[in-house]
């Protein structure tokens, strides 16, 4: 990608975590990883992007071990060990 607006920043996050992140990857690693191969990216619009693609239910955000850390999954494709009620 260039250094132009041509995709959407969700569009890039999203590309990009159903390339790499399907185990999860941490906010601070995305971050990095997204900025390196696309400068024109900023903070705020990683986490606008980030909030956008948790609202239509394809990512989660998971908070990590470590302070403030959050961890980034896939939503679609996943197998859960959650129990889920059979009441509505």
């Amino acid at each position: 990608m260039g250094s132009n607006l041509s995709f959407p920043v969700w569009y890039v996050i999203y590309g990009f975590l159903r390339k790499y992140g399907e185990e999860g990857i941490t906010d601070k690693e995305l971050y990095e990883k997204i900025v390196s191969e696309n400068p024109w990216i900023s903070l705020p619009q990683i986490s606008e992007a980030l909030l956008k693609l948790e609202a239509v239910g394809k990512i989660r955000t998971v908070r990590g071990g470590r302070r403030g850390t959050l961890i980034i999954e896939l939503v679609e494709g996943r197998k859960h060990g959650y129990v889920l009620s059979d009441e509505d």
